[in-house]
């Protein structure tokens, strides 16, 4: 296969990867960064560290619309949401700091740890 069509197919799974990361952060208001890191591992060659940092970049965009659109639906609670938003970006501060510092072994194992917690809680509510 020629380098141009891998590059095109590439990018063709990138922006497919988008849109439906994108969708399920609109439906679900989260969870997108979740998937957007192994698509970024995975889709575009990025070692786990620098994918975890573009996936907080896409993200602010991404759950910024989808905060517009919700408070527009009068669906939210946005005065517990600008609360909590000091707090939330205070821990994102640290743990971008803790990222530095952090070895790939590392942050794959808190990573992936905490979404397979996230799955089997999601589980068990199902069933529970």
């Amino acid at each position: 296969m020629k380098a141009i069509s891998k590059r095109r197919l590439k990018t063709a799974a990138l922006v497919g990867a988008g849109l439906g990361i994108g969708a399920l952060n609109g439906l679900l208001g989260g969870g997108g960064g979740m998937l957007a890191v192994p698509a970024l591992q995975t889709l575009g060659n990025m070692p786990i560290k620098k994918a975890h940092a573009t996936a907080i970049a896409v993200m602010l965009p991404m759950s910024l619309l989808s905060a517009i659109i919700y408070t527009a639906m009068g669906i939210g609670n946005i005065t517990l949401g600008w609360t909590s938003c000091l707090a939330v970006t205070m821990g994102g501060a640290l743990g971008a700091m803790l990222l530095g510092r952090m070895s790939k072994e590392m942050t794959s194992l808190v990573f992936y740890t905490l979404m397979l917690a996230a799955g089997i809680q999601s589980v068990v509510r199902w069933f529970g």
